[in-house]
């Protein structure tokens, strides 16, 4: 029996089959070719599957509601910043369980990969409150290499965007560019100006490290970026041992692998934005957590508050 939890908008997460799952590549055998969005008679069999999941994870839904839906007061721009990277893990959350709900845990674990990414920025900026301009401020640097890669590859389609936007555009990354420039010597004693390739200097394995999610990451990360770019280890994965072939959906691999690391991300994004707003989680980080330990054991969870909780 599927908890009660989690009704209104986020219902869908326990209800996987019953909604629109966005699943658009397979038809019916029908002759006028109508179009299938979910694997309905596969979807229970991922709720028998994982019965703890679905029985404990309204309360994680609960938390995340309580804490973006208040009207606080006098929110600043990286409390801002990590409310929305906190939807953003949720979003992907419910998109991962609907994925896996319809047997196609491939496809999800290529959503975790952003949902980690997501979860680890939180926390880091939480930490290194300063990173959180550089953060925002790198759309610009975006929209130059953007600008310019349209100018060599597709420049009658540049000729669309209005001159007085690009111009806008250029203005801000003259105004931002020298954020992400820094000098490093050379051997011969001399200087030079080096050009970050992202927001921010530490890399998203070095992040990781400092914030105390750097199992997460070396536990998911590699896998995940293999099926998400397709290399030949992440598809061969993929690979049926009695057929050969490529294993077509529906089909439970990677889904618990992805519930997991989901789950481990969400938890983690709930109790730094918690900690961000100075707000409490309701239910409780305690109770969460006891929820995780109910449905996976012993995976490890980044210990996000401990250091606040020590003082």
């Amino acid at each position: 029996m599927v908890a009660e939890y989690g009704k209104g908008d986020w219902r869908s997460w326990l209800s996987v089959g019953k909604t629109a799952a966005y699943y658009v590549g397979m038809m019916s055998a029908s002759p006028k070719l109508q179009p299938v969005f979910a694997n309905q008679d596969f979807w229970p069999e991922v709720v028998k599957r994982h019965p703890e999941f679905f029985e404990r994870i309204g309360r994680l839904q609960e938390a995340v509601r309580n804490i973006v839906n208040p009207a606080y007061e006098a929110l600043d721009g990286n409390q801002r910043l990590q409310m929305n990277l906190l939807i953003l893990v949720a979003t992907g959350t419910a998109e991962v369980v609907t994925l896996v709900g319809n047997g196609m845990g491939h496809g999800a674990m290529k959503i975790v990969r952003g949902i980690i990414e997501n979860a680890i920025n939180a926390e880091y900026i939480r930490r290194f409150p300063e990173q959180g301009e550089k953060y925002l401020e790198w759309r610009w640097v975006e929209f130059h290499k953007l600008y310019a890669y349209m100018n060599e590859s597709s420049p009658d389609l540049l000729k669309q965007i209005p001159p007085e936007k690009m111009a806008a555009d250029e203005a801000e990354y003259q105004r931002v560019k020298d954020m992400f420039r820094y000098k490093v010597q050379n051997a011969a004693g001399t200087e030079r100006t080096v050009k970050q390739d992202s927001w921010c200097r530490d890399n998203l394995f070095q992040r990781a490290e400092k914030t105390n999610t750097a199992q997460s990451y070396k536990t998911v990360m590699p896998v995940a970026n293999q099926i998400l770019h397709g290399t030949i280890s992440g598809w061969m994965r993929e690979i049926d041992e009695e057929s050969g072939r490529v294993e077509f959906p529906p089909t439970h691999k990677w889904g618990g692998e992805a519930l997991i690391a989901t789950h481990v991300a969400l938890l983690q994004a709930v109790e730094t934005v918690a900690l961000a707003l100075n707000a409490k989680a309701n239910p409780a980080i305690e109770i969460l957590i006891e929820d995780f330990r109910a449905i996976w054991g012993d995976v490890p969870i980044p210990e996000i508050g401990a250091a606040e909780a020590s003082v």
